[in-house]
């Protein structure tokens, strides 16, 4: 492959939002293949619905809604 096919042009514009870790967390959060908002802002579940940052505040995890250019803020609650 030449990388100007579909599959070859996908490669290319990949973005990879890089890990946010830490020690002693209680939760770690796995995802794979950020979606398409998450990898133009380089920031950890970033799509229009936001789903995940509003069921972490209403699960008590955080003590108010994050944004999510706010996700390296997780490493204070334990979570990553």
């Amino acid at each position: 492959m030449d990388g100007t096919g579909k599959q070859g042009i996908l490669r290319r514009n990949v973005s990879i939002i890089p890990d946010i870790l830490g020690d002693d967390l209680r939760i770690v959060f796995v995802g794979y293949n950020p979606g398409e908002r998450a990898a133009q802002v380089g920031h950890h579940f970033a799509g229009r619905n936001k789903g995940f940052w509003r069921l972490l505040f209403e699960a008590g995890v955080t003590p108010r809604l994050l944004l999510p250019e706010e996700d390296h803020k997780l490493l204070n609650t334990g979570v990553a």
